[in-house]
Order: structure tokens, then C-alpha cells, then sequence
């Protein structure tokens, strides 16, 4: 726990506090804070900053005599991967709660109207601060969006799963009186011009340099996650060039599962960097690792799959001494492949020579065994039709959505569809669409159908600070991505690890934005700016390698342990999850999900679809 407090704006209101060692406190007479104090090693990477009545407060809880306004305040932490702030004006009587600029450290509040406001960074904290009479309700808007595959979720919005208690964005402040609250946006994103592809490489190399050295800070005992792949490879490459003549400790997961082993990859940079090395077996005791991390969280996780491996990792950096932990998460999604982007620039001029060629060159360089099943046993030829129809009927989809018959005919037309193929994917689609058809294509979600939510899928991010660069900026903001990070840092935390994603950087990701897509496609291999720019720090094996691991095997595993070891017992019929879920997708996903034929993708989304089930039916008998 970084923070948390609670002002009152009816002086008849009466609230309880106890002292809490590590944190300085603040009293006022309407309230009072309670603030992490500020160690030795966090002067470079300290996550918070603190304003009262415009004066910032330092290392235990003394004032610096500096005053700063707040828009100061926030510029000058603009560039930390993590921060959040709090500012309290007793003559205005407002308190102000920051979100860093990808919202990795949540900051969560509740506020009922002229009576009070508490804030906390952790949620289980904050349901404690709650009088019991205000003790809010389940969120079943909120439940349903987490069980929906469609959900464009990631930290876009305010609601969580409580009424009424919020998650201040990222990118954005909060400012709450006794009369209310509004939500303003501070961030911008500009991007910046290069000269040359040359100097853009050596610029991204560079600015990802910056980041890992100040999440490595000093004096510090630091561990990463290495995964063999391109973005953990960089920050323990970097991390270790920054540790000096110490020795970084690094973390594999070894998975011992097809897509997902690595071990080639990691032990070739474990070797040259000269790591103190370590392959973590993650822990078989499913179930107990979901129970304990659901408590923590005091909500159902953001993975993709349990929580045993990446708290196996972390209780490994605990035992190594570690205090810092860094991770290359979300290293697709801030530096951007420009796979599709780059198709989507020749459909939009109706270039098929240009397309047909792009397709080609990501087909021949990309290993799909993840996607296709039998793709291993095709021929170039092969795998260069099969993804071409693949990416065609994704296309079809979209069009038919938004009804643009001149994209329909121009598709069919220059893409040599089969009259078969054509009737064949009318088909699925007109059963898909009244809902009868159920056989490989899997449902988006196993929500009920008679609840009366909204489309989730058609969701945009509320917050205008991207202007021009929607889509760099939703394929961040609008994924899972900051969520899972937000797990992480919380689930280290709680041990007291500070996790770290240096990727997770302003100036990194203004940077990747100003890439064209056609720079980052390459030659199909996508990235190209990042691998590009580690010439000469990264061996090529791992540097220009397409694709990378996949835990898709793990993760269906994962699943079905975690429903054998007791979680299916919390799917009983009394329990509050099937007022959300549809007992006959259920069944018919588990038992797909136990077939051993599928495809790795097919897996993914089973795996996701029975492990958010089981997460909020445990969450739920918590409660």
C-alpha cells in the first residue's frame, strides 16, 4: 500500500484511524492521510508525489517549504513509467488524486455526497475504510463486461467492480468537493519528427536505455522476468549494463509446454549478459495461488490465465533478496508491430498488388502454429493462402458490420473466393448471428443472453489526449494490457516488490508513434524500429526472431487444474455466477477446452472464457 485517506465534508460525520508503520501521517481536522515513507533507494523511481495547501511534502512527512502547483507537480513526473499524486486544498476544501500516465498504480475512491471521501491504492484497503452503512454493491455491469470477450477494456474507464467505487484513468486527475466530482484530463501526446530511419532506431534504443536505467534506480537489489523473447531480452540487457559490476537476477517461467518454450533463447542472453539465472517451475498449487492473489487484489485478476506462474516468479525474486523486479510487458503494444495497420494502408487505397505482397511477406517470415493447427505440415504456398483468407474473412466481417458493400465486392473479387467459401462463411455467419451456431467458432462470451447490458465491443476511450493517434493510443488504453501490469505492481507489492515496466514510458511511446507502419512492418518480421535499434546489444537469434512463445498449452492446463483442484466446486448451483453466465455455454466451452485437437488460439479463448468464470464464481463466495 502506497497511500490512502479520507476527508470529511459533514462535520458530524465520525470516522476511525490507527497508526501504520512505514507510512507518515498527515491529520487534518476534516481527515487525514496516511503516505508511504520515502526509503533511501526510491530518491530516483519514488512513485508519489504529495501537495498540501500547495506545499510538497517529502521523506517523513516533512514539508520542503517548495511551493508547487499542481500542474507542476504533474510535469514534472510526466516521464516516471509510475506515479500517482494527491493534493488537498483546505481553503477550497478539494482533494485532488492523480493517475500516472498509463495508470499502473491504481488509485481507487468513494465518495458519498457532502459526507465523505476515502482513497486508497489498494482495494481491500478502501473497502475497509467504508463505514460499514455505505458499504457499496456488487458492480453487475462491471461483472458482465469481464466475462465478455468483446469488452474493449483495459483502464479506459472509471467503474470497477463496486458501485460507486471509482478508479481514477490514467492520463487524468479527480477532483472531489462535498458537492461532487470531475474527472479533467492532463495528459497530451505529441509525436515527435525524425530525419532518418537511422536516427529513429538509435533514438528508440536510446529512450528504452533511459527507462531501464531509472527503473533500476540505485541501491537496489533488481530481478527481471526473461522470457527469451525481444522485450525481456532488451530490459535485462540493458538492466544488467545499468546494475554495473553487480549481477542482475533474472526469472524464467519454465512452462515445459509446446509454443512456450524458450529456454534456447533465454539461456543465450542469460549467457552473454552474464546473469545470475534462475528457471522457475511454477507452483502446481493452482487454486491456492488464485484464492490468495483474489484476497489481495480484493477482485478477480486481468490474466489470461492463473496467477501460479507469475507468483511463483515473485516469490522466487523474494527469496533471491530482490526489491525491485522489471518485466517487458507490454513491450508489443507500446512500441506497435504495424502489421495490420500496414494491410489496412493498401485495402484503403484498393492496392492489391501492394496488399497481396504484404500478406506475403508476413505469411512466409510469421510461425502461425498458434493460429493454424496444421500449419507446420504447409507448404509456403499453402501458408500464404491460408492467411490470406484468414485475414480476407476477418475483413468480410468487419464490412458486414458496417454494411460497405463496395469492401464486400472488391474482397470476393480480388481475393479468388471459392462460391463454395463464400456460402460456406454466409453461413457460419448467419448462424453465428442468430446465435445457433456452436461448433470450433467460439462464443465471445458466456454471458446470459437476457441481461440488459450494452455492446461492450463499441466502446471508446472517453479521454481525449491522443488527438490524431487513435489507434497507437487504443491499442494501449483500450487492451488488458495496463490492467494486467496494474495486477502485477499490486500482487508484488503486497510482498514488497516494487514491479516495474520500463516500457511503460512516455518518451518511449511518443517515439514509437512517430514510426511509419511501414518502417515497423520490415519485411514482415514487424517491430522493425526496436529490432533495428538493438543491433549490436541483442544477439540476431533473439533480435530479428518472428514470433515468440506462446502459453497458450500452459494456460489451457492451468485452467482445467485449477477447476479440478476445487474451483469447479465453486460453480455450484447456489452460486451468484450463473446470474451471469449461460450454464450451457459453460458446458459446451469446458468440454471443448478438454479436446485435444484444437488449435493453440482455440485454447486461448476457452482457457480465458472457463478462467473469468471461475475467478468471479471464487471472488463471489468471498463475499
Amino acid at each position: 500500500m502506497i497511500c490512502q485517506g479520507l476527508i470529511s465534508f459533514d462535520t458530524s460525520f465520525k470516522f476511525e484511524q490507527n497508526h501504520k508503520a512505514g507510512y507518515y501521517k498527515i491529520d487534518l481536522p476534516c481527515g487525514f492521510f496516511y503516505i508511504k515513507d520515502r526509503s533511501e533507494d526510491e530518491r530516483n523511481f519514488y512513485p508519489l508525489f504529495f501537495l498540501l495547501d500547495g506545499i510538497k511534502y517529502e521523506k517523513k512527512g516533512l514539508h520542503s517549504g517548495y511551493r508547487q502547483s499542481l500542474e507542476s507537480a504533474i510535469e514534472e513526473n510526466l516521464d516516471k513509467s509510475t506515479f500517482v499524486g494527491i493534493s488537498w486544498d483546505s481553503k477550497s476544501q478539494i482533494l485532488t488524486l492523480i493517475s500516472g500516465v498509463f495508470g499502473i498504480i491504481p488509485i481507487y475512491y468513494y465518495f458519498v455526497e457532502a459526507k465523505f471521501v476515502v482513497f486508497a491504492n489498494s482495494l481491500p484497503t478502501l473497502m475497509s475504510l467504508i463505514p460499514l452503512e455505505y458499504r457499496p454493491l456488487q458492480n453487475k455491469y462491471h461483472i458482465a463486461k469481464y466475462l465478455s470477450m468483446d469488452a474493449k477494456f483495459g483502464n479506459a474507464h472509471q467503474d470497477t467492480f463496486y458501485q460507486n467505487v471509482r478508479l481514477v484513468p490514467p492520463g487524468n486527475s479527480v477532483k472531489i468537493s462535498g458537492s461532487g466530482v470531475a474527472v479533467e484530463t492532463y495528459l497530451r501526446y505529441n509525436k515527435p519528427s525524425s530525419n532518418s530511419n537511422e536516427e529513429l532506431f538509435l533514438a528508440v534504443s536510446d529512450t528504452l536505455k533511459e527507462s531501464v536505467i531509472t527503473s533500476v534506480g540505485t541501491g537496489n537489489v533488481v530481478g527481471a522476468h526473461l522470457s527469451g523473447g525481444l522485450d525481456s531480452s532488451s530490459i535485462c540487457a540493458f538492466a544488467q549494463l545499468a546494475y554495473g559490476t553487480g549481477k542482475l537476477n533474472t526469472f524464467y517461467f519454465d512452462l515445459k509446454t509446446k509454443y512456450a518454450d524458450e529456454i534456447v533463447y533465454v539461456e543465450k542472453i542469460a549467457e552473454l549478459f552474464k546473469l545470475d539465472h534462475h528457471n522457475v517451475v511454477p507452483s502446481n498449487r493452482i487454486l491456492d495461488y488464485e484464492i490468495e492473489y483474489i484476497s489481495i487484489l480484493g477482485r478477480p485478476g486481468y490474466g489470461v490465465f492463473p496467477n501460479a506462474a507469475h507468483g511463483s516468479v515473485i516469490n522466487k525474486a523474494v527469496e533471491t533478496g530482490c526489491n525491485v523486479l522489471l518485466s517487458g510487458h507490454d513491450g508489443d503494444s507500446i512500441t506497435g508491430f504495424g502489421t495490420y495497420e500496414y494491410f489496412n494502408q493498401f485495402l484503403e487505397k484498393r492496392d492489391i498488388i501492394g496488399l497481396r505482397n504484404a500478406l506475403k511477406e508476413f505469411a512466409v517470415i510469421q510461425p502461425m502454429g498458434y493460429l493454424f493447427a496444421d500449419w507446420e505440415s504447409l507448404s509456403v504456398e499453402q501458408r500464404i493462402r491460408t492467411f490470406e483468407k484468414y485475414w480476407c474473412f476477418r475483413e468480410l466481417d468487419r464490412a458486414i458490420l458496417k454494411q460497405n458493400t463496395s469492401k464486400i465486392i472488391w474482397l470476393v473479387k480480388h481475393f479468388g473466393l471459392e462460391r463454395d467459401e463464400i456460402f460456406g462463411y454466409m453461413r457460419r455467419s448467419f448462424n453465428k448471428a442468430t446465435r445457433k451456431y456452436f461448433g470450433q467458432k467460439l462464443p465471445a462470451s458466456l454471458l446470459n443472453e437476457n441481461l440488459p447490458l450494452n455492446d461492450f465491443s463499441k466502446q471508446k476511450y472517453p479521454y481525449d489526449f491522443y488527438g490524431q493517434y487513435t489507434d497507437d493510443v487504443e491499442g494501449v488504453y483500450l487492451t488488458n494490457s495496463p490492467d494486467v501490469s496494474r495486477d502485477l505492481f499490486t500482487l508484488a507489492n503486497s510482498k514488497g516488490i516494487s514491479f516495474r515496466f520500463p516500457f511503460f514510458y512516455k518518451p518511449l511511446f511518443e517515439l514509437c508513434m512517430s514510426a511509419s507502419y511501414e518502417t515497423k512492418f520490415g519485411n514482415g518480421i514487424g517491430r522493425n524500429h526496436l529490432r533495428q535499434g538493438l543491433e549490436g546489444i541483442l544477439p540476431d537469434e533473439v533480435r530479428l526472431r518472428a514470433g515468440k512463445g506462446s502459453a497458450g498449452a500452459y494456460s489451457r492446463r492451468t485452467v482445467i487444474d485449477l477447476y479440478n483442484q476445487g474451483g469447479g466446486d465453486f460453480l455450484s448451483s447456489s452460486s451468484g455466477v450463473w446470474d451471469y453466465i449461460d450454464k450451457k455455454k459453460f458446458d459446451i466451452t469446458w468440454t471443448t477446452l478438454n479436446k485435444s485437437d484444437l488449435s493453440n488460439f482455440n485454447y486461448v479463448t476457452c482457457s480465458r472464457l472457463i478462467y473469468r468464470a471461475l475467478s468471479i464464481a471464487i471472488w463471489l463466495s468471498k463475499k
